[in-house]
């Protein structure tokens, strides 16, 4: 090879001398010393590497040569005919792209042991004037694919196991999540210019000065320069910088103050700086594991792996909010204000029977997208979080609201437009005559209205209701939610409601997921309902969900809900399908989850999903119903319906159907059915996965014969989980079953990253516990 390229230096650019091997990650290199000591780089583009990527990087070259970088950069040195870009032919690898550029003198920073900060306030003055000079190509230069792209870096996240090192991968997934947190809204308006992309210490030449103090003088190989963050060029470099440096934060916040002093950063690139360098990391782990796997040998690409192993290690123990504080302390802006102590104060303030996630309660200070970010500005993996059903802070939706609160909030006692608009959309939902509504602002005002529309149609007063159900917090609903009546504190059933057992496949009297068990508690709960209807108070409705939430998200078995509609329906009363937690589409296939038994009720409630955390519910009937409840006596709520809420709600459904959530929902939830189920094929504490949609449920067992709960090992897993940043619960009588109900735009990255999470912490649990 090295006869071969002297033959076409000294044909195309005249050049004889002498040639040494040069590293490189994919190109050939060679370093070049004439006689007279002149040193060039002689760079053989990989095979089949188009030559619009070369034309990109001799663009940057050029812009570079032309400023106050000359000698600091490299530049192309033209052939004999003028050209930057040599096509050549080589025996046997056919045609190939030649190059040749100056020589970047000074030592390379690899190969200098004394390093002190002045080094990095020198590297982050360079990368700031390198900056500046690519400025004007950032709105000309072409996009173009490259594997270290920080932009792009979810596109490794796929290949997390290749690290082959549990521990390793924890913590590479740990990170993945705080990159997937802010992608998708916080760093889609950081500032993006053309950038190096690689100033790592292999690519970075030293001169001394007067003093004999080092200074980082020279960067040169351009070959990954893109489009990108801004401040990735500050995080790439820092990554870099702080291996093995017990004085990490010192160098950073020299990098970074030196920068800053040419080109000022912006807030929020502060605050991504942190969570970008810990990804360029774990990029560097996963390509490197890649390209080892299918390059045996490549020894240059494990030259910083040891030392990005540690590295991701000792980070994940730092608060990214403690390194955006030190920086901005670095270059004199305020700080953030930090949330007091709210233990404390909350117990002192509210009532004491509000309950508190997780062993170690969660400070939340803001959310996006499937993400929640705690006071520490870790984000967390919201997997629970059913309110804000089309993600936290959608901007659409949180656009609508701020536009209508702007203009008009009022009452429905004055005509509007959008409350009719609403009302419409909503109908459109849902089959048969189901279309007079009326709007609140709770699940709980939804099922108590929805009470006393059946109590007005049917002049009856008795209630049928599933054993473990939860309908809401009002008197009256706390006296059909055995849930609450019969538990700590209850006062058990009234008279004038009936309980029938919850239609369990996998634990209840009757079990397997058949026609046959669903006709088997149809026709207990018929028995049931026949006793109600011989009570004084008579049947006037059954309360009944497509996905029994509060029992453990027990999904009924076939044949089982029509039955008993068409019984309750012979005795005089009404089905209220209750889809506060469970509809709007988070079921997938249907946009409510009765639809999945073949059923239409009589009465329809619509809660906690249809604000997307906005105070908004509704109850849709049909209008003979609606008719019934027209006695006389005017039906007000103050805040029902008004303009913004109808404005929220339109903006919900609208998201729904224009990003296809529906979609996503049923895809990835099978998708984690589906992994769920394979991990149960090696941990015998899963006795059984259900679910429809994005609603689902784990069962926890310790014996798989008896089906012995197992909830202490569930909360040590949901406690694990939520320690890797996931946010996981548990429901169910005997509180064994995990609880999946995540924003429904949640990914099948998502979903990935949580299922191998969800296995690593499941065999820990069991090996501490068995």
């Amino acid at each position: 090879m090295h006869e071969t390229i002297r033959t076409l230096l000294l044909r195309h650019w005249g050049l004889r001398g002498a040639l040494s091997v040069l590293p490189g990650y994919e190109d050939q290199n060679f370093a070049y010393l004439a006689e007279d000591g002149t040193r060039l780089v002689v760079k053989l583009a990989a095979a089949g590497r188009p030559a619009r990527d070369l034309d990109h990087e001799s663009r940057i070259l050029s812009a570079l040569a032309a400023g106050s970088l000359k000698g600091s950069v490299p530049e192309l040195l033209p052939s004999a005919d003028g050209q930057t870009l040599v096509e050549v032919q080589l025996p046997g690898e056919g045609r190939r792209l030649l190059r040749v550029l100056t020589w970047v003198d000074g030592e390379l920073l690899s190969e200098v042991r004394d390093r002190p900060l002045g080094v990095w306030a020198s590297l982050g003055d360079l990368l700031a004037r390198v900056g500046v000079a690519l400025a004007p190509l950032a709105s000309q230069v072409d996009e173009r694919s490259v594997i270290w792209d920080l932009r792009r870096a979810s596109a490794a996240l796929d290949d997390i196991a290749i690290l082959m090192d549990d521990d390793l991968e924890a913590v590479a997934r740990y990170f993945a999540l705080q990159y997937l947190a802010h992608t998708a809204e916080p760093w889609c308006t950081l500032p993006q210019t053309v950038i190096h992309n690689d100033a790592n210490e292999y690519n970075l030449t030293i001169r001394r000065d007067d003093g004999g103090q080092p200074c980082v003088t020279g960067l040169f190989d351009f070959g990954d320069s893109c489009r990108s963050y801004r401040v990735a060029e500050l995080a790439i470099a820092g990554a870099y910088a702080t291996l093995d440096a017990v004085d990490w934060e010192a160098r950073l916040v020299a990098l970074v103050v030196a920068y800053d002093a040419i080109c000022p950063l912006r807030d929020d690139e502060l605050a991504a700086l942190f969570p970008l360098l810990t990804m360029r990391l774990v990029m560097s782990a996963i390509n490197a594991a890649r390209t080892i796997t299918a390059k045996p040998g490549h020894d240059y690409v494990l030259v910083h792996q040891s030392a990005v192993h540690r590295a991701l290690r000792a980070f994940r123990c730092v608060a990214p909010r403690s390194v955006e504080s030190m920086l901005r302390t670095a270059v004199g802006r305020p700080l953030a204000p930090r949330p007091a102590a709210l233990g404390d104060r909350r117990r002192r303030l509210l009532g004491g029977n509000l309950s508190l996630s997780f062993d170690e309660p969660l400070t939340v200070l803001r959310g996006s997208g499937s993400f929640l970010f705690d006071d520490e500005g870790r984000a967390h993996l919201d997997g629970v979080n059913n309110v804000c059903h089309v993600g936290h802070c959608h901007p659409r939706v949180v656009e609508a609201a701020s536009r209508q609160m702007a203009i008009l909030n009022t009452n429905t006692r004055f005509l509007h437009p959008a409350v009719l608009d609403l009302a419409e959309a909503l109908g459109s939902t849902l089959p048969g005559d189901l279309s007079v509504v009326w709007f609140v602002n709770s699940g709980s005002e939804a099922n108590e209205l929805a009470l006393r529309l059946a109590r007005a149609s049917t002049g009856r007063r008795g209630v049928l209701v599933h054993e473990h159900a939860y309908h809401g917090n009002t008197s009256t609903l706390i006296d059909v939610s055995p849930y609450k009546c019969l538990g700590p504190g209850g006062q058990g059933l009234p008279d004038w409601v009936a309980m029938v057992a919850c239609p369990d496949a996998y634990r209840g009297r009757h079990r397997g997921m058949t026609p046959a068990t669903g006709r088997a508690y149809a026709r207990d709960a018929t028995a049931v309902l026949d006793e109600l209807a011989n009570r004084p108070c008579g049947v006037a409705a059954f309360f009944s969900e497509g996905l029994l939430a509060t029992s453990g998200q027990i999904v009924p078995p076939p044949d089982y809900l029509a039955p008993v509609f068409a019984a309750v329906r012979k005795l005089g009363g009404l089905c209220v399908a209750d889809e506060v937690q469970t509809g709007l589409g988070r079921a997938g296939d249907h946009w409510w989850t009765f639809e999945a038994h073949g059923v239409i009720p009589d009465i329809v409630t619509i809660g906690k999903p249809f604000g997307n955390g906005h105070p908004l519910a509704a109850v849709v009937t049909t209008p003979e119903v609606a008719q019934a409840f027209c006695d006389g006596m005017e039906y007000f709520n103050t805040f029902g319906g008004n303009p913004v809420s109808a404005a929220v709600g339109l903006a919900v459904l609208d998201v729904i159907e224009s990003e296809g959530l529906r979609v996503n929902a049923s895809r990835v939830g099978l998708a984690l059915i589906d992994g769920f189920r394979r991990l149960a094929a090696t941990h015998a504490l899963i006795g059984d996965v259900r679910g429809l949609g994005l609603y689902l449920g784990v069962e926890f067992v310790a014996d798989a014969a008896t089906r012995e709960p197992a909830p202490r090992q569930l909360h040590a897993v949901v406690e694990s989980m939520r320690r890797s940043g996931y946010l996981l619960s548990t429901e169910g009588p005997h509180d064994n079953v995990l609880k999946l109900k995540p924003p429904i735009r949640f990914s099948h990255r998502h979903a990935r990253l949580l299922l191998e999470s969800f296995d690593q912490a499941l065999t820990e649990v069991e090996g501490v516990m068995s």
